[in-house]
């Protein structure tokens, strides 16, 4: 009855796999916080888990479809800063380093990661002044749920809902997506954020293993 009464259109072993990692985050709540959780909560948040799986196979399979596009990270428009995520790094048009910031989450889904990323991103280079500003991630999930979801249904919608606020701040600020290529020193300040202690560090200077990617970026 779940099977064909809520999401037919979605792999199963995406479902069993949604349902397997929900149920445990409901437990986890109320075991260690005392958070009980209503099963139709639950059965929400197994739905929207599995769509944004689905999304992610998705949007790979399309992007493998693009693999010799020239896909290098681009700069943005002089005047323009460039914000590309899910770890984080500013920079100008002539690919100079503004900051940058890496996170250490904890489990949560990649969509959940995505999302946390770009809502610290936003709120770091609003905090800077930033006036004109083009974001560039490499999951069109996490646009879609930008511009398109449904709050009062998605698990993530107060973190959805935070990064829009961000987006309608008065400047100017443009989403987009970019290829994985073109993201690749977000990528791998993301990759630092599993290793480091602190939840979330900023760095005013490119550590060394972003420099050669840095480079490379704009070579």
């Amino acid at each position: 009855m779940f099977r064909n009464s809520l999401i037919t259109d979605i792999p199963w072993t995406l479902v069993f796999i949604s349902s397997v990692w929900a149920i445990w985050k409901t437990r986890n709540r109320f075991v260690f916080e005392g958070k009980s959780e209503s099963p139709m909560v639950t059965l929400s948040n197994i739905k929207a888990m599995a769509r944004d799986w689905a999304g992610v196979l998705s949007t790979k399979k399309r992007s493998l479809k693009n693999v010799n596009e020239d896909t290098r990270w681009k700069e943005p428009p002089p005047g323009w800063m460039k914000l590309n995520t899910d770890g984080s790094l500013l920079r100008d048009n002539m690919g100079g380093w503004s900051f940058d910031f890496s996170m250490n989450i904890g489990a949560c889904t990649i969509t959940e990661a995505e999302l946390l990323a770009l809502r610290m991103g936003l709120t770091l280079a609003w905090e800077r002044r930033i006036e004109k500003l083009e974001v560039e991630i490499d999951s069109q999930v996490v646009i879609n749920l930008i511009k398109n979801t449904d709050l009062e249904t998605h698990a993530l919608g107060a973190i959805i809902e935070d990064c829009r606020r961000l987006l309608r701040n008065p400047w100017t600020c443009v989403l987009k997506h970019t290829l994985r290529n073109g993201n690749k020193c977000a990528d791998a300040l993301a990759k630092l954020g599993y290793d480091q202690s602190d939840r979330t560090r900023i760095w005013d200077i490119p550590p060394e293993s972003l420099v050669d990617l840095l480079v490379d970026d704009f070579g």
